[in-house]
Formats: structure tokens, sequence, C-alpha cells
């Protein structure tokens, strides 16, 4: 989805979560795009739940902060040697 894309679909969940109780599973890797919409959030890494909870509960998780900012891949500053 572009970034011209994204406004759209905000507004189409806003819309489908005015109707009342529904439950709407979206699969995004813009961060700042699903915390602003969700009211619980399911992360996954490397094909594993690696945190779940509310907004504000996954921006403090160390291991999504962790995944997302690249230290379970290592020092990605450093060069690998041949």
């Amino acid at each position: 989805m572009s970034s011209e894309q994204v406004p759209a679909l905000l507004d189409i969940i806003k819309k489908i979560r005015g109707l009342g109780t529904k439950t709407i599973v979206l699969v995004e890797h813009r961060m700042d795009m699903v915390m602003s919409i969700s009211d619980r959030i399911t992360v996954m890494h490397l094909g594993n739940v690696l945190a779940e909870g509310t907004p504000q509960e996954i921006s403090n998780t160390q291991s999504v902060q962790d995944a997302y900012l690249g230290a379970l891949y290592g020092d990605i500053t450093k060069k690998k040697e041949a």
C-alpha cells in the first residue's frame, strides 16, 4: 500500500469501528499507523508472537524495540568478515 492510500484505509477502518463492536485484523508494518488505529496489537517476529497488548504496552516492550531497531540481529553497524 502506498503512503497516499493510508489515510483512505484509516477512514474506512474508523467507519467500520463506528458501526459497533467489530473485530478488524490488520496486517501492517507501518507501526505508526498500527499504533494510531488499534485497541490491541499482536507483534509477530520471525513467525512467532513477540508481544501482545495495547499500543502503550507495545511501545514500552523492550523485545519489540529490539526487533524493530535491530538488536535481535546484532550490531548492524559492524561489517561482516569475509
